[in-house]
């Protein structure tokens, strides 16, 4: 909906995934002071090595990921950067992998790109947009390579709990499959739930790629970093795509990124506990519009309201609120074909733009339904 919106004024737009937050001070002078100290030439193509001693350390505290940051660390552009070298060193032409629907837009051109065929697990409302582990693992065969989970998940919000990652990771070792695990939006979870990495469990170290980044968990979306860890086998695959794709990222960034784990992270849960304010305001002000009804997200930072007694396809629906109210949301439909039916809002706006938002938008559906 981004191109609908260029050149229009006066939009709310709840459409791009990111903090409407500032990167933290401490860290925008950390690349100055980087800066100014000559960290402008190339470095390793596996990224700097206190960044990825910092990465080993974090991931070792928060998450019991235990991986040398000698060999199992890569640093690079983004999450979708490390997604994209993962498939690529894995997939082979015909494998298959299983991903959920919906998912987001990434996810399935990039199996496709490498030659593989993206199948499907339906995330329904019903199930708190979790998957069906029978209907799961029914849909594992011989060409099946991997399977791709995202949680907390982006469109829906859902998180995956402690049972689920239990089974999920005991179908991957029954069938000795791959695990291309996407946590960006990890610390983002509320209500008491909790984030788990499939890594952590027995038998998963050597068969889990963990993707993640400082994107969303620090407000750093335009400074393109991420980070995967694996296995050494795997890590070394993956960077040779990496360093063929973009030789590795801005050496300044990276420094910055060593600032973001090693300093306050104060910041970090001052937006979390925002966050969660601005979630349940939305979702709440979303409830109370006849025609729209919206589960409770349990992560990430997205609202994924039911907008189907509405009678428009979720494009349709998308494209008659940036004309009619001038709020910008993402349709359902481009998440896959469980996503019809449903439109994507972004709670990480300020309140002052969501109160603005969802008034418009309660004003135009009844007018929709008169």
């Amino acid at each position: 909906m981004v191109g609908l919106a260029k050149g229009m004024k006066n939009i709310v737009s709840f459409a791009l995934g990111e903090p409407d937050y500032d990167t933290p001070k401490n860290i925008r002078d950390a690349a100055c002071k980087a800066l100014d100290e000559g960290y402008t030439h190339y470095t390793l193509t596996i990224g700097l090595p206190e960044l990825r001693e910092a990465v080993a350390e974090k991931l070792e505290e928060d998450n019991g990921l235990k991986y040398d940051p000698e060999s199992e660390i890569l640093i690079t552009v983004g999450a979708c950067s490390a997604c994209y070298a993962a498939i690529m060193s894995t997939v082979n032409p015909g494998d298959e992998v299983i991903l959920t629907d919906p998912s987001f837009v990434f996810f399935a051109p990039t199996i496709i790109l490498a030659g593989g065929k993206p199948v499907f697990i339906p995330l329904k409302e019903e199930n708190n947009f979790r998957p069906n582990l029978k209907e799961l693992e029914a849909l594992i065969n011989p060409k099946t390579k991997m399977l791709w989970m995202n949680s907390p998940n982006n469109p829906t919000g859902a998180v995956l709990l402690e049972e689920d990652i239990k089974e999920i990771a005991r179908m991957a070792i029954r069938h000795d499959l791959l695990v291309l695990s996407d946590e960006v939006y990890e610390k983002f979870v509320y209500d008491g739930y909790k984030h788990f990495s499939f890594g952590a469990l027995p038998g998963m170290r050597e068969r889990t790629i963990t993707v993640n980044a400082f994107s969303k968990t620090y407000a750093m979306t335009g400074w393109r970093v991420g980070y995967v860890s694996a296995d050494e086998k795997l890590i070394n695959r993956m960077h040779l795509v990496h360093m063929h794709m973009c030789t590795h990222p801005t050496v300044f960034a990276q420094k910055a990124c060593v600032e973001a784990l090693h300093g306050p992270q104060t910041s970090v849960k001052e937006m979390v506990k925002e966050f969660s304010k601005r979630k349940d305001f939305m979702i709440k002000r979303l409830n109370e519009i006849d025609g729209i009804s919206c589960w409770n997200s349990r992560g990430a930072i997205y609202a994924f309201p039911n907008i189907s007694e509405l009678g428009k396809t979720s494009w349709d629906t998308a494209v008659y609120l940036l004309k009619d109210a001038k709020v910008n949301t993402i349709y359902g439909s481009a998440f896959g074909e469980q996503g019809e039916g449903y439109i994507r809002l972004s709670f990480a706006a300020s309140m002052e733009n969501i109160e603005e938002g969802i008034n418009r938008l309660e004003k135009s559906v009844k007018k929709l339904r008169r």
